[in-house]
């Protein structure tokens, strides 16, 4: 496997432009934007049933793997180098796949997944993708689109908790809801076409209490096995 972390989650990075570093503090943007519930007075406040390791370690290991993005200009990732991303991406598994002779499956994460959808253009060697709560899925029809049906890559999408049953006060819940509503529409017409995807809202089968970062709640193991089941039914 090859792992694609999210915008503001490589713990360390390089960057392709320079830039400077905001003083700007996001602490409550991550817990509300991610799901995972609020920061009020210097403390992590939970949603109800989250998974999260609420601990203060696990919360100061949490902001340590966060690293400023100094070649962008926008705080929210906007002007985020997907195309520059996808082609590092592709060399990494193109070297496993020389070191191991098989083709790698690429797991990516948040806005890792936009880039993501890229990299299929740039190497034969992927396996399916599993898009951990991606940033929305390649446009139907689209060039993204047509490199996954013309490689016909099977992938998945993972959803966690706090979507259906957000906060409607939050801009996030329906942010959430409009990202995922477009992998249920690729979903929908890559099954037509006789391609296999799909979408799990990790409720709905039994895991409840996930945030964003659903590989860091306490049961992560138990939906990295599902994820592992899924593969072995789905990926030759």
């Amino acid at each position: 496997m090859v792992f694609l972390h999210g915008y503001g989650q490589s713990r360390t990075g390089w960057i392709t432009t320079p830039g400077i570093i905001s003083d700007k503090t996001l602490d409550q943007r991550w817990y509300t934007q991610f799901r995972i519930g609020r920061w009020e007075n210097g403390r992590s406040v939970a949603n109800a049933g989250s998974k999260f390791p609420n601990d203060d370690h696990s919360v100061d290991q949490f902001f340590r793997q966060m690293t400023p993005d100094t070649g962008m200009k926008s705080d929210m990732g906007a002007d985020f180098q997907h195309e520059t991303v996808a082609t590092a991406i592709a060399a990494s598994i193109d070297a496993a796949s020389a070191q191991t002779g098989r083709d790698a499956v690429l797991v990516t994460h948040s806005q890792g997944g936009r880039a993501g959808w890229k990299v299929p253009a740039h190497t034969p060697h992927v396996a399916a993708i599993v898009a951990v709560e991606p940033g929305g899925a390649p446009e139907v029809g689209s060039a993204d689109y047509q490199s996954l049906v013309e490689k016909k890559i099977p992938v998945l999408f993972l959803f966690g908790d706090y979507i259906d049953n957000g906060d409607p006060k939050l801009q996030a819940t329906a942010a959430w809801q409009r990202m995922r509503q477009t992998c249920y529409d690729f979903a929908k017409a890559y099954t037509e076409a006789g391609l296999m995807a799909e979408v799990i809202d990790l409720p709905k089968v039994g895991f409840t209490g996930n945030d964003h970062f659903i590989f860091e709640d306490t049961n992560s193991a138990e939906v990295a096995a599902f994820v592992e089941d899924w593969l072995k039914k789905h990926v030759k």
